[in-house]
């Protein structure tokens, strides 16, 4: 994996002087210098030139009260190196200056440099998610960009020169706190950067999606973005999924092979049913997935892999339940199948 910096170090200005109630001209105003520099007017000439051999980057930024940082790094990814790029906004409904300042850009720049959208209002994923499935952007690559974030200028360009074949390219990001200090000089100062193993990424993700660089495949390939328990982190899926592309993992398939044995083994008890559609921890008779023992193959699917996994005495509870003459049901075609199972299983 190619590696680039990713916090910047171009003018910053105090957040704490940052009144809530200030207006949009005065929130820009400190950044009056820097447009002299790189004026926004002649911006949209400098960065329209055709380059037909460059590839376009969108750039999907999800935003959300976010007046006091939006300036600063609205004007680094303007600085990049990279020429070919577009920004997709998509506000989550702020109500302070944040959807004016994107307004101010935009008006500068052309839509064709900043495009702005309405976000779905029910959290950051959701709003990633509404720019990641839109059909109408054009681009090669897809770059993810937090509001707050500050990028060096040659970020996008270190990151479509390192791609190369992959799906997709990350680097290290430097941490800084709310009036600029620096935090941490690494993302992975705490956690390994284990890009190489999917047991590692599915336990702790080292992939942010605001120092991430993907190609349109991939998108198409890990859209929709799952619903999982607890908070999530798009990012990471995105990442597993390119990840899981041609890449072979031992390790996973162990990790998997040992969970299958302990389902069996906690939820296959001696003197007790045998596993089901249920399962033992469930705290309603009636579960939502409609859990129950089927007389068909269900029950039986639970137990194909136990002999030949080293489990034959987990065999006993269900083998126990086929010769109760309490359960008529179970008749001379079910105790066939599991004459079958047990024969064809070693």
């Amino acid at each position: 994996m190619s590696l680039t910096k990713e916090k910047a170090t171009e003018p910053s200005i105090p957040r704490r002087s940052r009144a809530k109630g200030a207006t949009v001209q005065s929130l820009l105003a400190p950044w009056e210098e820097f447009r002299r520099v790189i004026p926004l007017v002649s911006l949209k000439t400098l960065l329209s030139r055709p380059h037909p051999s460059v590839p376009t980057v969108a750039v999907l930024m999800c935003t959300m009260q976010g007046q006091h940082f939006l300036a600063e790094q609205l004007n680094s990814i303007a600085t990049q190196s990279h020429p070919r790029w577009a920004i997709w906004a998509s506000d989550d409904g702020s109500d302070d200056h944040t959807h004016a300042i994107l307004e101010y850009y935009q008006s500068h720049w052309g839509e064709d440099r900043i495009s702005i959208h309405a976000g779905p209002a029910i959290g950051s994923t959701a709003n990633f998610l509404s720019l990641s499935c839109r059909v109408d952007i054009d681009a090669d690559y897809f770059a993810y960009a937090d509001q707050d974030d500050v990028w060096y200028p040659d970020k996008l360009e270190s990151l479509v020169s390192g791609i190369g074949d992959a799906q997709l390219i990350y680097s290290d990001q430097r941490i800084v706190g709310e009036h600029g200090e620096v935090l941490a000089e690494s993302y992975w100062g705490e956690r390994s950067n284990s890009f190489d193993s999917l047991t590692s990424m599915l336990v702790a993700n080292t992939v942010t999606g605001a120092a991430s660089l993907m190609r349109r495949s991939l998108l198409e390939k890990a859209l929709p973005f799952p619903e999982t328990p607890g908070t999530q982190y798009h990012d990471q899926w995105l990442a597993l999924v390119a990840l899981a592309e041609g890449v072979e993992d031992p390790a996973l398939t162990a990790l998997y092979y040992h969970f299958g044995r302990y389902l069996l083994i906690s939820s296959s008890r001696p003197d007790d049913l045998p596993a089901n559609l249920q399962g033992v921890w469930a705290e309603e008779v009636q579960t939502p997935w409609n859990g129950d023992y089927h007389l068909d193959i269900n029950v039986q699917m639970n137990y194909w892999p136990a002999e030949v996994t080293g489990l034959p005495d987990q065999c006993e509870q269900v083998e126990d339940v086929f010769q109760d003459a309490s359960l008529p049901a179970l008749g001379a075609a079910v105790r066939l199948v599991w004459v079958f199972i047990r024969r064809y299983s070693r």
